[in-house]
């Protein structure tokens, strides 16, 4: 009887020790620009790199980034990309010298709302 549930034990540490990563939630790999930044050059698209691919559902808003400036007006173009592990918007051409705010949300695989902010600071070289 002992036996038995020992291995009835092992047995279920198995099927679930290679699991864990299956439940994980997206995470943020890298951001261009990266937080924090100080840019001399206005960049022409933020894109958040995520370790899983992004769900893109046709039809439905379910990942979205906003670009904004210190006064909270958007400066991102709308209509973010999502392609594999990547969310991408572009901005508008022109920009002020400033703090930026970039505040995300995507859907990653496992179905899990993955959101975060972060920013940059624009001061264009003269």
């Amino acid at each position: 009887m002992k036996r038995t549930i020992k291995s009835l034990l092992l047995a279920v540490l198995i099927t679930f020790a290679g699991t864990t990563s299956a439940f994980a939630h997206a995470k943020v790999l890298s951001t261009t620009p990266s937080a924090g930044s100080i840019l001399t050059h206005w960049p022409s698209q933020v894109s958040i790199r995520f370790d899983e691919p992004i769900l893109k559902l046709s039809g439905a808003v379910v990942d979205w980034a906003y670009v904004k400036n210190s006064q909270g007006r958007r400066v991102d173009t709308g209509n973010p990309k999502v392609s594999g592990a990547f969310l991408t918007v572009g901005l508008k051409s022109s920009a002020k010298s400033g703090k930026y705010s970039v505040q995300y949300r995507a859907v990653s695989d496992d179905g899990h709302p993955v959101s975060g902010i972060f920013t940059f600071v624009y001061l264009p070289s003269k």
